[in-house]
């Protein structure tokens, strides 16, 4: 070590080695084989001076400076730590310029470190009057006595993450802490934390877990500025297990804060008189968000600090899971604690939930459902879940991504039935589980989480007696339509047309022969059509729609959507065409359909046509002659319209199928009867002509006259 110039990089190979290990004023990385591989051993020495190893920068008092120092340590064990002295405490890792103030800094890096402590009077690695970084990762601290991780006054940004710190005893595992410089000599900036602070995903085991504290009840301090990230660590024992605490004296005057503190997705667990989340003195709006805090006799609480008086403000605790006989406990300002699981549907003080104290709002809280089916038939299996995502006054949370922490423990149970496949916790609020019943007759399935338990109950129908049928399913679609009944008998004959005017008498001569006879009338006009015949059978019933519970009836397939027809039929003026309004409804996605004209078996009129979804299609049809040659002699012609629909899915409608009338438009059947009364006019007239032509003409005697 002595011999390494600055930025060196040193490999240790495996095995073990005595004494101490001191790194001067230069930038070094020091890397053994691997943690157990490559052991420094301190041999527990109480004569040799120094540590077990060093992490040591400054600069000689010759050295204007200023000087910073990248220092690293990774993979090897460091063991039985020495001391100076008897009574000195033993410390592993120092990261401590000689020479304290913002241009004198060692930049520190730890990583994958093994330490064993003895189990008194020592620290792990400690970063001190340093203005420079720290990154301490995947470091094993075990038996320690004291801190194992320690930043006091470490001015700069530091990260400590994915440590695991084992059977810390009567200190706090993992601290950081600012206060007021200890000599007049350093600079006055050396008492506030400026960089930001990470402590995340952390297992940790001791008395009390992880703890920022600014000042103490001697020293003032200059706070933590920079903001505070304490998150997704696991933190079991039986003390605090996260404390944030502002306590610097009444003396200090102005009272620094702790801002920006955010205590978020841990995992809080043990049993005793400890609380999971202390806060106390002046810290500005901390959040408390998505804890999972188990096994304490306290959830969180909030306080103020005893020399100033001083309590948090703007604390939110929310979506937290706080299982224990205490929730919250507030001696402070007030505290905004909704949103929270209590452990019971009923919400804090009643039983099975934690208490709520102080000037505390806690309503709405989180409660526990069960979601399952009102039936299920017997062997078939269906799902059913535990749902903790609605709030007391009924409003769902799933939608906002808002929920407790994964991991709550869910238990599933039944009667009359089986689980099966059930999840172990809950994932976003949310465990799973399949039920199959067993027979007819009740069943019941419920959830318990905590201390609450939730049921739902599920009705198994009978299934059909042997040789039976089973039960009705829902009504099939309707069948095609029949096929045209027979044409109905013919209409009854029409009156007779009135007797033609008799011709004139001739001239009565002696013996003059009879008068012609006067033409016939006009035929009076056609009576009307017969009634339809009946109609014809109906045709088979369509397949039974959905799924019948138990029995013979099968699953049924949607029919498709039929199109509508709008208003009737309208022959149009030329008497050759008939126009027809069809609405194809949206959820078709288009219709497809032949639309025919019958009178009894015989078609007058046939198309087919293509009509988009959501729209009303005016579609002509051809007339065939014999239903012009009617309509043109002013005659009134019944028929039926029949069409079916293809949708957008291939699916076939049934038939729809409708009676119409078809009249001739109103100036034909005027042209016709016209055309009638001309001929019969004209023939009014001509028959006294002709009378008058076939008269006998009669010859006169004369008297000759006398002489």
């Amino acid at each position: 070590m002595t011999n390494a110039m600055s930025g060196d990089s040193i490999a240790i190979g495996p095995g073990t080695f005595s004494g101490n290990v001191t790194v001067g004023p230069k930038s070094l990385n020091i890397g053994g084989a691997g943690i157990g591989l490559t052991v420094l051993d301190g041999l527990d020495s109480t004569t040799a001076t120094g540590t077990a190893a060093v992490l040591y920068s400054g600069r000689p008092t010759t050295d204007p400076g200023p000087n910073a120092w990248t220092q690293q340590l990774h993979d090897l064990t460091i063991t039985r730590v020495a001391r100076a002295t008897p009574t000195a405490r033993r410390l592993a890792v120092v990261a401590k310029p000689s020479i304290v103030g913002p241009g004198n800094a060692i930049n520190l890096t730890v990583e994958d470190v093994a330490i064993i402590g003895s189990g008194s009077g020592e620290t792990g690695i400690i970063s001190d009057s340093n203005f420079g970084t720290a990154a301490i990762r995947r470091v094993r601290a075990t038996n320690f006595g004291g801190n194992a991780i320690l930043l006091e006054q470490h001015i700069g940004a530091a990260t400590i993450s994915g440590n695991r710190v084992e059977t810390v005893v009567g200190d706090r595992a993992i601290f950081a802490w600012a206060h007021a410089p200890l000599s007049s000599a350093s600079p006055a900036s050396l008492g506030t934390v400026t960089g930001r602070l990470v402590i995340s995903d952390n297992t940790v085991n001791g008395t009390t877990g992880i703890s920022v504290q600014n000042g103490s009840a001697t020293l003032a301090g200059g706070g933590f500025t920079g903001g505070v990230d304490i998150t997704g660590n696991r933190v079991t024992g039986t003390g605090t297990a996260i404390a944030a605490a502002n306590v610097v004296p009444a003396a200090a005057g102005t009272t620094p804060d702790i801002v920006a503190l955010r205590i978020t997705e841990n995992a809080v667990m043990g049993s005793g008189a400890g609380t999971g989340v202390a806060l106390s003195g002046a810290i500005t709006a901390p959040l408390v968000d998505r804890n999972a805090i188990t096994g304490r006799a306290l959830g969180v609480s909030a306080a103020p600090a005893a020399a100033t008086g001083l309590s948090p403000s703007g604390t939110t605790v929310s979506f937290n899971r706080i299982i224990g006989p205490g929730g919250v406990s507030n001696t402070g300002n007030a505290v905004d604690a909704r949103m929270n699981w209590w452990g019971c549907n009923a919400g804090p003080n009643t039983t099975g939930c934690g208490t709520v104290t102080g000037n505390t709002i806690f309503d709405p809280w989180l409660l526990l459902e069960l979601r399952a089916p009102a039936q299920a038939t017997a062997g078939q299996p269906v799902g059913v879940q535990a749902v903790l995502t609605r709030t007391s006054d009924g409003v769902d949370q799933a939608g906002t991504g808002r929920t407790i922490p994964d991991g709550a423990p869910v238990v599933f149970d039944a009667t009359n039935g089986a689980i099966s496949g059930a999840a172990a916790t809950l994932v976003n609020g949310v465990g799973g589980a399949t039920f199959t019943p067993t027979a007819a007759g009740p069943a019941t399935v419920g959830a318990t989480v905590d201390g609450q338990r939730v049921a739902a109950a599920i009705t198994v129908p009978a299934p059909p007696a042997p040789g039976q049928p089973g039960p009705q399913g829902p009504v099939g679609g309707t069948g095609p339509t029949g096929g045209t009944g027979p044409t109905g008998g013919t209409g009854p004959t029409g009156s007779p047309g009135t007797t033609g005017g008799t011709g004139p008498t001739g001239a009565t001569g002696s013996t003059g022969t009879n008068g012609t006879n006067g033409t016939n009338g006009t035929n009076g006009a056609d009576g009307a059509n017969g009634q339809a015949g009946p109609a014809g059978p109906a045709g088979p019933a369509g397949p039974g729609a959905g799924a019948l519970v138990t029995g013979a009836g099968g699953t049924g397939t949607p029919a498709a959507v039929a199109a509508k027809l709008v208003g009737l039929p309208a022959v149009k003026e030329n008497g050759k065409r008939v126009a027809v309004r069809l609405r194809c409804p949206a959820a078709a996605r288009g219709c497809t359909m032949q639309i025919r004209l019958n009178v009894g078996t015989a078609y007058i009129a046939e198309r087919q046509v293509t009509i988009r979804s959501g729209t009303i299609t005016r579609v002509h049809l051809d007339l065939t002659e014999y239903a012009q040659s009617r309509l043109t002699a002013g005659r009134t012609v019944f028929a039926r319209l029949a069409f079916r629909t293809r949708d957008g899915a291939g699916r076939l409608s049934p038939h729809t199928s409708r009676l119409v009338t078809l009249r001739a438009p109103a100036w034909r059947a005027l042209a016709a009867k016209a055309r009638r009364e001309a001929a019969a006019a004209k023939q009014a007239k001509a028959a006294p002509a002709a009378a008058k032509r076939a008269r006998p003409v009669v010859a006169t005697a004369t008297t000759p006259s006398a002489p």
